[in-house]
């Protein structure tokens, strides 16, 4: 329990691997000792596999159970460590990389008695009272010893700090929900910022994305060239099998597997104009006398096709919307990390950010100012669901079965009006655009596709039957020919409830 009139400073855990050594993550395999590489057997006895990993203690350890890279205090202070180890192991320890001195012991112990004779029973635990104190950045040595007189497979050796954060949480901030409410103004202040130009630039780039990887900080599988050609992996185009579960090469590897998304495709082979008509060709299409070609339209008697919307990559007119999805993934992921670091306790700045968050996703907020497009984007689509998700304090595990109910969130204060058309309109810094025109541009494309194809079939058939003969009844013929066209409405749910309708032709 925390005292009423006193803070307590907060514990925060750390993890660290020794499987990398071997090219694993989390589990690895103990061979034989005829088996063992020279550099991962013990100098005094063969028979004694000896992993080390050396380096700053900032960069072996994670926060959390293999979260974030280290983002503790600059002088740790350490106040426990223990290790995790299998049936085998001998011991695992923490030392100076330098002077050798030993920070921290995990020998194991085994049974001695019938039912556990050789097993692992124990692992030394080490305590600090007063903490250990030292730099984040010094140097150390992390060691795990197995037995490997015979094969023992699926092992591990992990390793467990316990720190200062020396971060004070008073009783009022322990809270593991925190509690938020609806608001009538939308503070866009507090909002995250549309990413700088610098960084779209660079997030526009396609690039090989394994250095940033697990694959990467915990089996040392850094090199695409070794990563695809690795016997565990499929090669460009297909998967990496791995304990932990297979992994797409090409998501790693984009740039060495030439596997960057396409800017666009041409749309004419999957429309009803190649299916029902026989268009699949860009270059036909665009080169047909119907046809004033790129940047033209095709004409027919039920009206105009435009022909870059049917071939944006033949006529290299391809929309730019990457940038758009670059700048709202970059608003997305600054967001959940401006959350993740400000709601770790129950504070009134943690409160205030969720509220107003919750409030601007409504859309019936009034806003104290002009919003950035994309941020507006972004805020309506996630808002609710991070602001619900980021008031559950603590480990995820605390709130397994705790269900994203947005039923339970109350006005702040008097009542909150969520009638539609009470609040004005979002207004944002970049141009708006016509939602009603875009609407009724959209049903006038989908109808002239429609007609065209409908007035390209009857025309193909048309030069089927010229100068042939059929020698079925004209009632035959019109069974034969009779086509059933309806249309569906299909809704696709989005993540955050939304509900987007497209217009499906069923011949």
């Amino acid at each position: 329990d925390i005292p009423d009139d006193e803070p307590i400073t907060d514990v925060q855990m750390l993890t660290a691997d020794i499987s990398p050594v071997v090219g694993k993550q989390i589990e690895f395999d103990v061979p034989s000792f005829n088996y063992l590489k020279p550099e991962n057997r013990d100098p005094d006895d063969p028979h004694i596999q000896r992993l080390v990993r050396t380096g700053p203690f900032k960069d072996l350890f994670k926060m959390e159970f293999f979260g974030d890279d280290y983002s503790g205090p600059e002088t740790v202070k350490l106040l426990r460590c223990v290790g995790h180890l299998h049936i085998a192991a001998l011991g695992m320890w923490l030392e100076d990389a330098t002077t050798g001195e030993m920070i921290c012991s995990g020998a194991g112990t085994d049974g001695t008695g019938p039912d556990d004779k050789g097993f692992l029973t124990a692992i030394e635990v080490e305590s600090y009272d007063p903490p250990l104190e030292f730099p984040a950045d010094r140097e150390v040595r992390l060691v795990t010893e197995y037995n490997a007189t015979i094969l023992h497979t699926g092992v591990m050796g992990m390793w467990f700090a316990f720190i200062s954060s020396d971060k004070q949480v008073k009783r009022e901030e322990a809270s593991l929900q925190m509690g938020i409410c609806k608001e009538n103004v939308c503070d866009v202040s507090l909002l995250p910022a549309p990413p700088s130009t610098e960084t779209i630039a660079q997030a526009s780039v396609c690039f090989d994305a394994l250095q940033g990887s697990p694959a990467c900080r915990f089996a040392s599988l850094c090199s695409c060239e070794e990563f695809i050609n690795h016997p565990d992996s499929s090669g460009c185009g297909g998967v990496f099998t791995s304990e932990m579960g297979d992994i797409e090469v090409n998501s790693l590897c984009a740039l060495s597997c030439d596997a960057c998304p396409k800017t666009c495709e041409d749309e004419l082979p999957n429309g009803p104009a190649c299916n029902f008509a026989g268009l699949c060709s860009c270059e036909d299409f665009v080169n047909a006398p119907e046809s004033t070609g790129c940047g033209g339209v095709y004409v027919s008697e039920f009206g105009e096709l435009d022909v870059n919307e049917q071939c944006a990559a033949y006529c290299d007119a391809c929309p730019d919307t990457s940038n758009a999805n670059v700048i709202q993934e970059q608003i997305l992921e600054k967001l959940e990390e401006g959350l993740g670091g400000m709601c770790k306790y129950a504070t009134a700045d943690c409160k205030r950010v969720l509220t107003n968050l919750y409030s601007c996703a409504s859309g019936w907020a009034q806003r104290t100012d002009d919003v950035d497009a994309n941020v507006d984007f972004i805020v309506k689509r996630h808002g609710k669901r991070l602001a619900l998700k980021h008031s559950k304090l603590g480990s995820p595990s605390l709130h397994r079965n705790a269900a994203e109910d947005d039923a339970k969130v109350l006005p702040c204060s008097g009542e909150v009006t969520e009638a539609y058309g009470d609040a004005p309109p979002f207004s944002i810094q970049e141009e708006e655009s016509n939602n009603s025109g875009a609407v009724i541009g959209a049903i006038i494309g989908g109808l002239a596709v429609v007609a065209l194809s409908v007035f390209a079939v009857f025309k193909l058939r048309a030069r089927r039957h010229s100068g042939h003969g059929d020698p079925r009844g004209e009632g035959d013929k019109f069974d034969a020919t009779r086509r059933e066209t309806g249309f569906d409405t299909v809704h696709r749910g989005a993540d955050d409830g939304f509900a987007e309708d497209e217009i499906n032709l069923h011949v």
